[in-house]
């Protein structure tokens, strides 16, 4: 597989939640690799800090304020994008929710606001760019679900089943493109971030399940992270067509 320079000049990248966490690093990353970089998210402060991070580093980004859950917001928001960068090339559904709670107690808004971030954002963003990636007949999707979603883990039923819809979701629709040029993956990647350091002291979770969750060091926060990002370089690149509308797990590389 090639792990060599990504070419991305002239496209456009999108990526939901890139205001802070993974959705941040696939927006730098982008940006490095030649990306002009849509930076959305639903916190402004944070969507500024990762477009000055990228201008710092002499790429080319613009921030959309946004929360994905909003019925119609990517249609909305799509038009201010593609005014200000061109059409959509790339599209990276990252933005996620996780809300705790054993299922005969969770707050059953809650519970769902997981599925309207999670599953409706991410089909809501798929929904709205693939007019112009089809006509171009040229498009790549990746979708973020988590290989928590082949897990049983008590209290997170919300979040384990809206990342299962989400492979499902992508699974069918890269069936249904195929032959049209775009490409679509679900995708697993692995990090520290804010949402998983606060797995470790989550009174939702017993204490075995608050062990598996320790925050790594940094070593290897470092490490998961760069398995991350090259698997995203490989989807791009095309060296895991193979495995297109299939999960992939950043964790457990296909061979």
């Amino acid at each position: 597989m090639d792990d060599g320079v990504v070419d991305l000049a002239g496209k456009v990248a999108l990526v939901t939640g890139a205001g802070r966490g993974l959705g941040r690093q696939y927006a730098l990353s982008l940006a490095d690799w030649g990306a002009n970089v849509a930076v959305v998210g639903r916190t402004r402060s944070f969507v500024d800090e990762t477009v000055q991070m990228i201008h710092n580093a002499g790429g080319a980004a613009a921030g959309f304020e946004v929360d994905v859950a909003e019925p119609g917001s990517a249609v909305r928001v799509l038009k201010d994008v593609e005014g200000s960068l061109g059409s959509v090339g790339v599209l990276i559904n990252n933005a996620g929710t996780m809300h705790l709670g054993r299922l005969a107690d969770i707050d059953r808004a809650d519970w769902w606001s997981d599925f309207e971030v999670n599953v409706r954002g991410t089909m809501e963003w798929c929904q709205a760019t693939l007019s112009s990636m089809t006509e171009r007949r040229d498009g790549l999707i990746v979708n973020v679900s988590s290989s928590a979603a082949h897990w049983t883990l008590t209290a997170a039923s919300a979040y384990i089943a809206s990342k299962a819809a989400v492979i499902a979701m992508s699974r069918v629709l890269a069936a249904e493109l195929r032959n049209s040029g775009v490409r679509v993956f679900a995708f697993g990647p692995t990090a520290r971030t804010e949402m998983f350091d606060g797995l470790a002291t989550s009174p939702a979770f017993t204490a075995r399940q608050r062990e598996i969750f320790a925050t790594p060091d940094d070593a290897e926060a470092a490490r998961r992270l760069e398995g991350s990002i090259r698997m995203l370089r490989q989807i791009i690149v095309g060296d895991l067509d193979e495995h297109i509308g299939g999960f992939l797990d950043s964790e457990a590389p296909p061979t």
